[in-house]
């Protein structure tokens, strides 16, 4: 890739080389369309390859998110529950050390 198809492709993929060419490491079967009715654009396949990868990596990235979101909140919620058990139970031991220590006192003053 070179001269306006290159820069067009870094516009568009927020590359910042100063590359003069862009070629790929593995060699890609994709014959050239020999009918001129065939020929995409390169906004068309920039567009196609952006969809592309966001169809293999950032939507499932975001379903994954959202699948352990549901998970991490059913958690949370459980432990809120816990907490407020254990918060109750706290209390009605403290109110239960408190009758105690009355009837302490109470023995002492007679």
């Amino acid at each position: 890739m070179t001269g306006t198809e290159l820069t067009s492709f870094k516009e568009v993929s927020g590359i910042q080389s100063r590359s003069r060419s862009l070629a790929r490491t593995q060699p890609v079967e994709n014959p050239a369309p020999t009918d001129p009715t065939d020929v995409v654009s390169l906004d068309d396949r920039i567009d196609q390859r952006i969809a592309h990868v966001l169809g293999k990596t950032v939507v499932p990235m975001f379903n994954a998110l959202i699948e352990t979101s549901g998970e991490h909140r059913r958690e949370l919620i459980a432990l809120r529950a816990g907490v407020q058990r254990i918060e109750q139970r706290l209390h009605q031991h403290h109110a239960r050390l408190k009758r105690l220590e009355g009837v302490r006192d109470d023995h002492r003053h007679r």
